[in-house]
């Protein structure tokens, strides 16, 4: 007796080269993207540490003249940090968006390009509307990735 085959045939090994090609059309935004994460991630490690100092300054020697102008100094940097670290969400955000956008906008036109090369026995043999479903999905599963990536896996 035959094991019945129950998964599709096909890999999903051209879909990722199609995303990394159409990802790779904007080198700028993609390094923005991974150099706002990883300033994120800097600045979320560092705020921490730094609160640390300014915490470990107050209790050790009080509230003393002589050491107000490192607690002060901490502060300030933490201050700076934090405002560093709203900053880089915000230009996370911004370049994630919009190479997400213009990505998805790629995608679409390329599938949808591709679509209209076929011959018109193509789509008297498929639903237009299944056709065109399948067309979201493709486009919609690289934002899921990307974000998947970025948000889950990179920080």
């Amino acid at each position: 007796m035959e094991k019945e085959k129950t998964s599709r045939s096909g890999s999903a090994w051209p879909v990722f080269k199609n995303y990394a090609h159409a990802t790779a059309k904007y080198p700028w935004l993609f390094l923005g993207v991974l150099l706002a994460v990883f300033l994120t991630v800097g600045t979320s490690v560092t705020s921490p540490l730094l609160l640390k100092r300014f915490i470990d300054l107050i209790t050790v020697h009080g509230v003393n003249a002589s050491y107000l102008q490192a607690m002060l100094l901490t502060l300030g940097l933490y201050a700076f940090v934090v405002f560093g670290n709203w900053v880089s969400v915000r230009l996370q955000m911004l370049a994630v968006t919009r190479l997400q956008a213009r990505v998805s906008a790629d995608l679409y036109n390329d599938a949808f390009s591709y679509l209209v090369r076929h011959s018109h026995d193509f789509f008297i043999n498929n639903f237009a509307g299944t056709l065109t479903r399948k067309v979201g999905r493709y486009a919609h599963a690289f934002l899921q990735i990307f974000h998947n990536v970025i948000e889950g896996i990179l920080p």
